[in-house]
């Protein structure tokens, strides 16, 4: 669970708040509170798909089921935006 939660989606969000925060939109804002608050947001997840099928789908299926849905599009970006960091700090950890 520890090491899950160290590289964890949840984790990023809230050690990154405050610059997160930093001139983004209200969906965006809403997006970012609403990950960390959410006791259901699976902590292994990496790849966009697999958390569509596996939270989405079961808690959020009307906000985020069209991918062109506003909220549907600020969660990506945020989720996007990690996954890109992650990749980067992999890379350059030894």
């Amino acid at each position: 669970m520890l090491r899950t939660w160290s590289t964890s989606f949840k984790r990023w969000l809230i050690e990154n708040k405050s610059r997160l925060l930093k001139g983004v939109s209200s969906d965006r804002r809403h997006v970012r509170e609403g990950a960390i608050a959410c006791e259901h947001l699976p902590l292994d997840v990496r790849s966009w798909g697999n958390l569509r099928e596996r939270h989405f789908n079961e808690l959020a299926p009307s906000m985020y089921h069209f991918e062109e849905a506003p909220m549907a599009r600020a969660f990506k970006k945020v989720f996007e935006k990690w996954l890109g960091e992650s990749a980067m700090s992999v890379t350059i950890a030894p």
